[in-house]
């Protein structure tokens, strides 16, 4: 059975309004579930936020092994690599390799594959043999 991972935090649904903050980051860690933030550069500094820069980074926190960050930009990218976090950048690809050779796939491609990450955060119909997959990211527990 392939984990779970919760989208910005999300896990009982999309929340615009709190993801990718920390506080709402840590709910869905603390509720057990893996977790992947959007990471962005502002004026050289990390951010938390996807389509606008929110809060600023915990840096424990984005380097727990618990936790995927999903690099906005090319420089977040290099930063959260040389901290050793979990961190994949994409942006027109069907898949990302991760910084730990995680298989991130975009939402419309399903590749069966031990290390394959599925983005669901539309539910769509998955693929037949999600069972030999690691995990599915959405907004809410499928």
């Amino acid at each position: 059975m392939p984990v779970f991972i919760a989208n910005r935090g999300n896990y009982q649904g999309a929340d615009t309004d709190n993801e990718n903050t920390f506080s709402y980051l840590l709910q869905a860690f603390n509720a057990g579930h893996l977790v992947v933030c959007d990471i962005q550069t502002y004026k050289s500094v990390l951010y938390f936020g996807h389509n606008e820069p929110k809060e600023t980074v915990n840096w424990q926190f984005i380097t727990k092994n618990k936790v995927i960050c999903r690099a906005v930009d090319l420089d977040s990218f290099v930063v959260l690599y040389n901290l050793n976090a979990h961190c994949f950048w994409n942006q027109t690809d069907d898949m990302s390799l991760t910084s730990r050779g995680y298989l991130w796939c975009k939402p419309d491609v399903q590749i069966d594959h031990t290390r394959a990450i599925w983005t669901n955060v539309n539910k769509e119909k998955l693929h037949s043999r999600p069972d030999k997959i690691f995990g599915i990211c959405g907004d809410i527990v499928i």
